[in-house]
């Protein structure tokens, strides 16, 4: 995940990092299926212009496990913080979009293989 500022030191504001922090608390609260979320406060996962902060989840299920109830959470969670604490957000790797198993491209991968 990706929180970011427009403000010049924005990202360690008291009241910024208290809103990511429990955003983060929450996120995982709200999912048993993840095992830990890293803290960009404490990880020193901030840019250097304090604009950006980086946190990732390690979930304890396989990324073709992960159920859309799960990225729905995080969503649900980082639209209250776009939304009412004025932090942009953004979803990153390979675990937050949906893998669909078949459809048109396995179906191309098919014909080929024929």
């Amino acid at each position: 995940m990706v929180f970011k500022t427009t403000k010049d030191d924005g990202i360690v504001q008291p009241s910024i990092t208290k809103d990511i922090k429990k955003t983060l608390d929450d996120i995982k609260k709200d999912d048993k299926h993840i095992d830990k979320i890293s803290d960009p406060y404490e990880n020193k996962q901030i840019s250097k212009d304090k604009t950006t902060a980086f946190a990732d989840i390690t979930y304890n299920v396989s990324q073709t496990s992960l159920k859309d109830d799960s990225r729905d959470n995080i969503k649900s969670h980082l639209k209250d913080l776009r939304d009412n604490h004025n932090v942009q957000t953004e979803l990153t790797g390979t675990g937050m979009t949906s893998t669909e198993v078949g459809g048109n491209s396995e179906l191309v991968g098919i014909i080929v293989a024929l």
